[in-house]
């Protein structure tokens, strides 16, 4: 009988951990607000640290604002081309609320490179 109540407890316990994380993961957005403030961006740099790109999903910065300019920059300036560019941001698995970001996001599909600390020219994309 005590170890039903013990497996019962167990299962409840584990039960409410997996919901608590999944809910965190869909309220994900109030949690990093909480946590880090509105002011949340994510920058990207080319290898050499040259350029760089950053974006702020609270004033409305997307992914495909990032791709868009780099594309804009390889056009516009021959001696980008064949260049590709990195985020300079880690994922933190303790930071369980961003799983999902980490797996699926656009911005955690962007190979990981160590920032250069030293950029020519940054731009924020948001309104």
């Amino acid at each position: 009988m005590a170890n039903k109540k013990k497996k019962t407890r167990r299962i409840i316990t584990v039960s409410a951990v997996i919901i608590f994380i999944v809910l965190s993961n869909i309220f994900s957005m109030f949690m990093n607000i909480i946590v880090f403030g509105i002011g949340m961006s994510y920058k990207f740099e080319t290898y050499d640290g040259k350029y760089s790109m950053e974006y702020l999903p609270a004033k409305g910065g997307k992914m495909y604002i990032i791709d868009s300019d780099f594309k804009d920059l390889i056009e516009h300036n021959p001696e980008y081309k064949g260049t590709k560019y990195y985020r300079t941001f880690k994922r933190n698995p303790l930071v369980f609320w961003n799983w999902y970001k980490y797996i699926f996001g656009e911005q955690y599909k962007v190979e990981y490179k160590k920032p250069s600390g030293f950029s020519r020219s940054i731009r924020f994309i948001g309104e």
